[in-house]
């Protein structure tokens, strides 16, 4: 359906540029100060962040007694159940917040534990030894990198790792052209599941040159770790990671991110079951009218329906973690670099991040907001959008993101990364082609990041300590306290014959303006602006 069919069925006086309060009931476009969201609601899937209206009438907001039910019980199994003893949806829960951070005493996650295979503890430097014909290494080395079409030819290889030889196959990875100079990214391949002599298991490594950012894919994972195990009661799927030197023909070639690919054998290690279905990219290529295992989840964004069919409690926790680092290139910010895993003996839906090698955005500043996320391109990341703006689950997220903000203080963040940076960095700058010499990446790890992590580590413990409840922002519409929209109408802002919407945000004295709607099942804005108005606006309306 589109955006001009759902608003030609509004009230004839509504199109164009008729104002409807938050306080009226009994309309099709309102705009709640009691919600904090804007909600166009007889088209139902358009309605965020609830199926369903939420009427304000004399400012009691009504609801089915299902739904309040519902949420209810959401509540109650979150805290008993699903978080165990920890209690942290529980009021009474005492929380060890960023201002109470102390000395690190010493790595927790499991990518530090003395049982984790050797190839992936956090203190050993790998070294994969490839044996390749020439041939075959000249045509890696210079097969055009095309994303659309890439290259997948397999080249056998034998590999020489702690002290074993294995026979394989070596090939680009396809789908990913991020460019670090000339080098390449790889998938390595084996006919069948190998022992390692460290006791590890698998049938294909992947590795990752993090578009020259060496470490940044690795303390992703390193921090996702640290946050499971924090909460182990909490099913968290994730990699194992570790930082590697490739050789090609004895020849050192460069030093890479070294994964696990998503595959049953990770989710098995989690979910102790293979018998799942696995979504790349989550809802964002499920097609409307599709039937998958998850087209019903990625058509809701009613909270009650969500916790129904997937892991709510894991999903904004490990969300919550992107956030705290940076979010750069990942969901929910982007709508790709994410999977969604449905179990098929259990029927729900769990969360999994990908491709974290611009997760920690140190580069771009430390001032990314987990409470004012900024979407791109798709309607894949509705469903994030409605629990975070649902009183419980966004409780529930900016509690996530004031205990993950530990995690980058500076005394438990900078030694992981100096310690590896110092393992890998003569290996690193011996590489021969490099894009970038020791000046750029002892910039990058011995200045860059040693000045983020402080920066951002108080720039989150100040948003908990300024703004208890911080603003939610979702395209420029204030879902916070310290905005309440107020008054919304419908018109044609750019002369492009579609409906845009003007907001009006009483507290904050802004108007906001979201302009090119697309067809599609939620309400996406190409462009965003805000005008300060002053004031407090409590109506707005269109004129000729």
């Amino acid at each position: 359906m589109s955006y001009a069919s759902v608003f030609s069925r509004l009230d004839p006086e509504l199109v164009p540029g008729t104002s409807v309060y938050g306080t009226e009931s009994g309309s099709d476009l309102v705009a709640s100060s009691a919600t904090h969201h804007v909600s166009i609601t007889r088209s139902l899937p358009l309605s965020v962040p609830y199926r369903r209206l939420i009427v304000i009438r004399q400012g009691v907001i009504w609801m089915s007694i299902k739904t309040f039910i519902s949420l209810v019980i959401t509540l109650s199994l979150c805290s008993l159940f699903t978080y165990g003893q920890t209690g942290r949806v529980s009021s009474t829960r005492t929380r060890k917040v960023a201002s109470e951070v102390t000395q690190p005493k010493g790595p927790s996650g499991t990518s530090a534990s003395s049982e984790l295979p050797l190839t992936w503890r956090r203190d050993y430097f790998p070294e994969f030894r490839i044996e390749i014909a020439d041939a075959d290494l000249e045509r890696l080395m210079t097969v055009p990198i095309n994303k659309d079409n890439p290259d997948l030819t397999k080249y056998p290889i034998k590999l020489h790792y702690q002290g074993q030889e294995i026979k394989g196959t070596i090939r680009l990875r396809g789908g990913n052209a991020s460019r670090c100079g000339n080098k390449r990214q790889f998938r390595i391949d084996f006919p069948k599941k190998v022992a390692l002599p460290d006791g590890y298991k698998t049938d294909r490594f992947e590795t990752d040159h993090g578009i020259c950012n060496t470490l940044n894919e690795w303390l992703g994972w390193q921090m996702i770790d640290e946050a499971a195990a924090r909460h182990p009661e909490l099913t968290v799927l994730r990699k194992h990671s570790n930082v590697v030197a490739l050789y090609f023909n004895d020849r050192l070639y460069h030093v890479q991110t070294l994964l696990e690919d998503v595959d049953k054998d990770l989710i098995e290690r989690h979910l102790q079951t293979r018998n799942v279905v696995q979504f790349k990219h989550g809802c964002y290529f499920i097609e409307k009218g599709s039937q998958t295992e998850i087209s019903e989840l990625c058509r809701t964004t009613d909270p009650v329906h969500l916790n129904e069919m997937m892991e709510v409690c894991e999903f904004l926790y490990v969300n919550a973690l992107v956030q705290v680092l940076g979010s750069m290139d990942n969901y929910p910010a982007y709508p790709w670099n994410w999977y969604l895993i449905y179990n098929k003996d259990t029927g729900r839906t769990h969360f999994l991040p990908d491709d974290l090698d611009m997760t920690i955005n140190y580069l771009s500043g430390a001032q990314h907001d987990p409470y004012s996320i900024v979407y791109t391109e798709n309607f894949a990341q509705q469903q994030f959008e409605s629990l975070v703006a649902d009183p419980t689950w966004g409780a529930v997220y900016r509690q996530d993101v004031q205990e993950l903000t530990v995690l980058i203080a500076p005394q438990f963040f900078l030694p992981i990364a100096t310690a590896k940076y110092e393992q890998v960095r003569d290996t690193l700058l011996a590489c021969p082609d490099l894009p970038f010499g020791a000046e750029y990446y002892d910039a990058q790890y011995r200045s860059l990041m040693q000045a983020w992590s402080p920066e951002r580590f108080s720039y989150l413990n100040s948003l908990t300590n300024s703004a208890p409840q911080p603003k939610l922002s979702f395209f420029g519409t204030t879902l916070g306290s310290d905005g309440e929209p107020y008054a919304v109408v419908a018109t044609d802002l750019n002369n492009d014959g579609q409906p845009d919407l003007a907001i009006a945000n009483v507290d904050a004295g802004i108007v906001t303006l979201i302009t090119g709607l697309k067809d599609g099942a939620y309400w996406w804005g190409t462009e965003v602006k805000s005008l300060n108005v002053g004031g407090n606006p409590v109506a707005i309306a269109a004129l000729d």
